[in-house]
């Protein structure tokens, strides 16, 4: 796999490589006002802008798309959840995600709460999918309720300390699926 992506950026590298020298090789026909400045000269410097102009925008939209990605101290947990307690104004969820019990707290959902909408996380839910595959897990697709026992969450977890029970939801995806 890594092979491929370093024939990619190599091969995206010559590509653009190429186009900046056409397009300089356009423009300095243009300049010199040679007899050879012709219509081609121009698609081809207008190809070769538009090849330059892809990858600049590749590389704008990939910068947020790697910002994303979870700093050293932070993690994911897929768990479902397995026990709901009812508080005053808050639910305590209790996730087991196959080795551990994880609790943490969520406000109640508001009456007029839908499950659509919630953002899709494609990335997450795939996570979570083949976090229940390689659990063993049958599981469903239900959009019923958010908070349901069952459902498979990701959280987002904070690495407080060594001991992997001190550590801390940050957030919580939950997901399309729940287990059977």
């Amino acid at each position: 796999m890594v092979i491929i992506f370093v024939a990619f950026y190599i091969l995206t590298a010559l590509i653009v490589a190429v186009s900046v020298a056409g397009i300089a090789y356009g423009v300095g026909v243009l300049i010199s006002k040679n007899k050879e400045a012709t219509i081609n000269n121009l698609k081809w410097i207008a190809l070769c802008s538009i090849v330059v102009a892809v990858f600049l925008a590749m590389l704008y939209f990939s910068i947020p798309a790697r910002a994303e990605e979870l700093p050293e101290e932070f993690y994911y947990r897929v768990v479902f959840i397995d026990e709901i307690e009812e508080l005053d104004e808050e639910l305590l969820l209790h996730g087991d995600d196959a080795n551990h019990l994880w609790s943490w707290y969520e406000e109640y959902p508001a009456e007029d709460e839908e499950f659509y909408s919630f953002e899709f996380d494609k990335e997450l839910s795939n996570i979570a999918l083949y976090w229940a595959q390689e659990n063993s897990f049958f599981v469903k697709l239900d959009k019923e309720e958010r908070i349901v026992r069952g459902r498979i969450v990701v959280l987002v977890m904070w690495q407080c300390t060594d001991n992997p029970y001190d550590d801390e939801v940050i957030d919580t995806y939950y997901t399309e699926l729940v287990t059977q």
